[in-house]
C-alpha cells in the first residue's frame, strides 16, 4: 500500500509552484523518476523507498515512481517466505534524470535439485566421492538400468535390466572401497577412487516417446567418462561413451512454497564394451576378457592379479604358481617351470601340506596330495610358492610348459582331479611366452567396460 506523502515534502511541491506562478517565463522545477525491479516477476516482492525532503513510499512488485524532487534515495525489501531477502540499497537521483532499484530473490537452498541438470551435477558428485548414501537418494524407487546387449550375454542370469534394489545393493559394494565376490563366487577387486572426467549433456532435455523403454519421460543423452582406480598394479578402469538418462520431479512444500525436486527415473546403457590391457599384465575378475578354465600362471600374488613387478637388486620376494579357474577338483598336477634372464637364487620351494612330488628334474614337476590344494580369495589354487633372491638387473622371466615326461600329449600342463586327466592352458596363451616377468615391461594400461558391464560384476 502507499504512504502519503509527509507533510515537508507537500510543503515543498506547494513552495515550487508558488514559485512558477510569481515570476512568468520561470524555469519549470526538474523532477526525475525511481524505478523498481524486483526479481523474479511472479513473487510479488515488498518494498519501501525512503528519500529526500522525508519521502516515503511502500509498495509490491513493479513499479515506477515519478515526479521525485532530486536526492538521496534508499530502498528497502521486503522478506518472502522461502526466498533470500536483497540487501537494501542507495541511490542518488538528479534532475531529469531516473535510475533503477533491482533486487533479486533468489530461492533459499534446499537438500533436493530443483532443475534435472541440477540432479546431474549431483550424480557426477556422487561417483567421485564413491557415495553410496547420496545415490540412493537421487533415485527414485522405478529406478532401473536398461543393460546393452553384450552385458546380457556375459550376465544372462541378470536379463535386461537391474532394478532400483539391485542398484542400490551394486553401488554400496562397488563404493566401499573393498574387495567383493559375485554371486559365482568370483573374486571382484575393489574400486579404490573415482574420476569424473566428463559428463557432458548432448542436446536439450526433450519428452520421451511412447514407446521408449521409459515412455513420456524428461529425458537426455550425456557423454561420459568415468575413470576407476582399482590400486597401483590394477588397469584402470574407464567407462566411456553416452547414457541416456531419465528424469522424474514431484512438488515438495518448502516455506509454504511448492518446489519441484528432481530424482533419476532410469538409464539406458551405451558405454563402450571393450578391452584393452597391455601384456603381460594380467587382469583376473575383470573386463570381459577372462582367464580359461584350468590355466597355469605364476603371479606375485595369491589371487592371480599381478605377474609383472620392478623389483630391486638384492631384494627377495615370493612367487606362486596357481591354477586359475579350475574346471573341477584337483589333486595332482605336472609341468616344468623354466627361467631365464637376470642371476637369482632360489631360497625355497613349498609345497602343499602333504604333496609329494616324484619329478626330480631341474623345475620338474608331478605333485600329488592326498586331499585338495589350498585356494586363494579369488578361488585360484596355489601349487607351489618360491622365496626368491635377485642377484642381478635386467629382466627375468618365468614359463611354464609340459613335464619332462608328460602324461598327456599336447605340450602343456596337465592336472588330474577325481582319477582324469586334463590337459590344461598357461596365462600367457603360449608355452613359449613368459608368464611372470621381474624387471621387464610393466606398464599397466587402461581397461574399458560398459557401464552396466561393471555395475553386473559388482551385483
Amino acid at each position: 500500500m502507499q504512504r502519503t506523502c509527509r507533510v515537508t515534502y507537500v510543503i515543498f511541491v506547494m513552495f515550487a509552484v508558488m514559485a512558477t506562478g510569481c515570476k512568468q517565463g520561470a524555469v519549470a522545477p526538474s523532477y526525475g523518476t525511481i524505478t523498481v525491479n524486483p526479481e523474479p516477476d511472479s513473487v510479488n516482492t515488498p518494498w519501501r523507498v525512503d528519500g529526500t525532503w522525508g519521502f516515503a513510499r511502500d509498495g509490491y512488485g513493479d513499479s515506477s515512481l515519478e515526479d521525485l524532487p532530486p536526492g538521496v534515495y534508499t530502498i528497502t525489501w521486503g522478506d518472502v517466505a522461502g526466498y533470500e531477502t536483497p540487501a537494501s540499497s542507495t541511490q542518488m537521483l538528479a534532475a531529469n534524470e531516473s535510475v533503477t532499484f533491482d533486487g533479486l530473490y533468489n530461492l533459499r537452498d534446499v537438500p533436493f535439485p530443483v532443475v534435472a541438470d541440477e540432479l546431474m551435477t549431483r550424480f557426477g558428485a556422487v561417483y567421485a566421492d564413491m557415495d553410496a548414501s547420496g545415490y540412493a537418494a537421487i533415485l527414485d524407487s522405478r529406478f532401473t538400468t536398461v543393460l546393452q546387449q553384450s552385458t546380457r550375454d556375459s550376465f544372462p542370469d541378470v536379463g535386461d535390466t537391474l532394478g532400483y534394489i539391485a542398484e542400490l545393493r551394486i553401488h554400496q559394494r562397488m563404493f566401499s572401497r573393498q574387495n567383493v565376490t559375485d554371486p559365482n563366487g568370483q573374486f571382484i577387486p575393489a574400486i579404490q577412487s573415482v574420476e569424473v572426467d566428463t559428463l557432458q549433456r548432448v542436446g536439450e532435455w526433450s519428452q520421451s516417446p511412447a514407446n521408449d523403454p521409459f515412455p513420456l519421460a524428461e529425458c537426455a543423452v550425456y557423454r561420459v567418462s568415468l575413470r576407476m582406480d582399482r590400486g597401483a598394479v590394477m588397469p584402470t578402469t574407464v567407462v566411456s561413451g553416452q547414457i541416456k538418462f531419465y528424469v522424474t520431479h514431484h512438488d515438495v512444500i518448502v516455506d509454504g512454497i511448492a518446489r519441484p525436486s528432481y530424482q533419476l527415473l532410469g538409464q539406458v546403457d551405451m558405454t563402450r564394451e571393450q578391452q584393452v590391457v597391455t601384456t603381460p599384465v594380467r587382469v583376473a575378475a575383470v573386463g570381459g576378457d577372462k582367464i580359461s578354465h584350468d590355466t597355469f600362471g605364476m603371479y606375485f600374488d595369491t589371487n592371480g592379479f599381478v605377474n609383472c613387478l620392478d623389483e630391486p637388486v638384492g631384494s627377495t620376494f615370493s612367487l606362486y604358481m596357481l591354477l586359475v579357474n579350475p574346471l573341477a577338483s584337483v589333486n595332482g598336477f605336472e609341468c616344468t617351470v623354466t627361467s631365464t634372464g637376470a642371476n637369482h637364487n632360489i631360497l625355497s620351494t613349498i609345497l602343499p601340506a602333504g604333496a609329494l612330488d616324484v619329478d626330480s628334474s631341474t623345475g620338474g614337476f608331478a605333485v600329488g596330495v592326498p586331499g585338495s590344494f589350498p585356494s586363494s580369495p579369488s578361488g585360484a589354487l596355489v601349487l607351489c610358492t618360491w622365496n626368491i633372491l635377485l642377484g642381478g638387473s635386467g629382466p627375468l622371466e618365468f614359463r611354464i610348459g609340459p613335464a619332462s615326461m608328460p602324461s598327456m600329449p599336447g605340450g602343456r600342463p596337465v592336472v588330474t582331479g577325481d582319477g582324469v586327466l586334463r590337459l590344461c592352458n598357461v596365462s600367457s596363451g603360449q608355452v613359449s611366452v613368459p608368464v611372470l616377468t621381474v624387471n621387464g615391461n610393466c606398464t599397466v594400461n587402461e581397461e574399458f567396460s560398459s557401464l552396466g558391464t561393471l555395475k553386473c560384476r559388482f551385483r
